[in-house]
Formats: structure tokens, sequence, C-alpha cells
């Protein structure tokens, strides 16, 4: 069986920068093992990069402002402009909303 990666997937889908973000919070084993489906508002990686300098230094405030990208339960396609999704392992659907300015 393969694994899931939800680095791999952000990188694949240029998402890169915020799953950096979610992996320097250390959620990266919280998104890849929620037994509850997530919705994840990823910024772009331009849009990551553009507040790079911004982006808090401590870990405690970084882990709240990823977490506040990340929401319990499985948005509609209808909800978002786009959207990215990808069934891992245990069938549960993760949706990546792009939101663009």
């Amino acid at each position: 069986m393969t694994t899931w990666s939800w680095c791999e997937w952000a990188e694949s889908n240029n998402l890169n920068e915020y799953a950096k973000l979610v992996a320097e919070a250390d959620l990266t084993s919280f998104v890849e093992g929620s037994e509850t489906p997530l919705t994840l508002f990823a910024p772009s990686n331009e849009a990551v990069c553009a507040v790079a300098h911004k982006l808090p230094g401590d870990m405690q405030l970084l882990r709240e402002l990823v977490c506040v990208h990340i929401t319990m339960g499985s948005l509609r396609y209808a909800h978002g402009r786009s959207a990215l999704h990808r069934t891992c392992k245990t069938r549960l659907i993760y949706r990546v909303l792009c939101v663009q300015s």
C-alpha cells in the first residue's frame, strides 16, 4: 500500500510553500493522519512568499496562523472558486481551496 504524503501532494499542486509552513508548525502528521476530513485553505506559493518576512518566528504563533487555514470537515466544490482534492488511504477527502487575490 502506498503511503500518501501531504507535502509531496502539495508540492505537485504548486502549494509547496504552504506545505513548508505546515511542516515548520509541526502539523504534517496531523494533516496526513486525521481521521476526520479536513479542509485546508492553502495560500498560493506567491502569497506565502509575499508575506514571508512577516511570518512569526515563534513556533506557537506559527502553529496558530497555520491552524487558521485548517478546518474540520469537507466543503463542497461550490463553496470555493477552485478545489483540488486527494483521496488518501483512509478514504477521506482532503479539499484544498486555492484562494487568489
